[in-house]
């Protein structure tokens, strides 16, 4: 998380409820957070309210292998979980 710098795309891939998409967001990147539980996403998105994220992450339940980043390429690919 130190090295993000605030122009840098980060896609967090297993996001659950945003302990490392929120902050990235906070810091300036742009997020694409994913997550497949229906459950994780209502509370990430509960998250990103409560914490009043002003960078609001992009957050998904998305089954795609292509995820939506608006053509920038990515700089980090998280995986949230192990």
């Amino acid at each position: 998380m130190n090295t993000f710098q605030p122009d840098d795309v980060i896609a967090d891939v297993f996001a659950g409820v945003g302990p490392f998409a929120l902050p990235a967001a906070k810091k300036g990147c742009a997020v694409l957070a994913n997550d497949l539980n229906p459950e994780s996403y209502k509370y990430l998105i509960m998250n990103i309210k409560d914490n009043k994220v002003s960078k609001i992450p992009i957050a998904s339940t998305l089954r795609k292998r292509h995820l939506p980043l608006g053509g920038r390429p990515c700089a980090r690919i998280m995986r949230g979980r192990t």
